[in-house]
């Protein structure tokens, strides 16, 4: 009974967050609105520990580094991440763009996190 109260308190709470926001909205304070989901008894940081990654140490030279490597580009000048110059498609060295890239391979996305399965859906008629 104390979990199910305590989803409640939280639960209050976020409803209490989402009509403040909301009315910011409504006052042209804020630029988006707010609303109830599957989350609305979680807090945010009960929401961080279960749903997102853990945060990783890299650093803005770590990542280049890595996007060399996984991407083999060789040079620093050939870094997209080294500068804010636009380079003509016709400029670009050849296979500097790859056809196709499967993220899931190179272990940089993670897996799809509560998606409705094919029981829960029900057919409008």
């Amino acid at each position: 009974m104390q979990e199910e109260a305590l989803r409640r308190l939280q639960w209050e709470e976020n409803v209490a967050f989402i009509q403040q926001h909301n009315l910011r909205f409504d006052a042209h304070l804020e630029t988006y609105t707010v609303g109830m989901n599957g989350f609305i008894d979680l807090s945010w940081k009960e929401f961080q520990e279960k749903y997102l990654p853990k945060k990783t140490k890299f650093s803005r030279l770590d990542v280049r580094q890595h996007y060399k490597k996984l991407l083999n580009v060789p040079g620093k000048s050939q870094d997209p991440l080294a500068s804010s110059t636009f380079l003509e498609p016709a400029n670009m060295p050849e296979g500097y763009l790859l056809d196709d890239v499967d993220w899931r391979k190179k272990d940089m996305v993670t897996r799809v996190k509560d998606q409705v399965g094919p029981k829960t859906v029900t057919k409008n008629t």
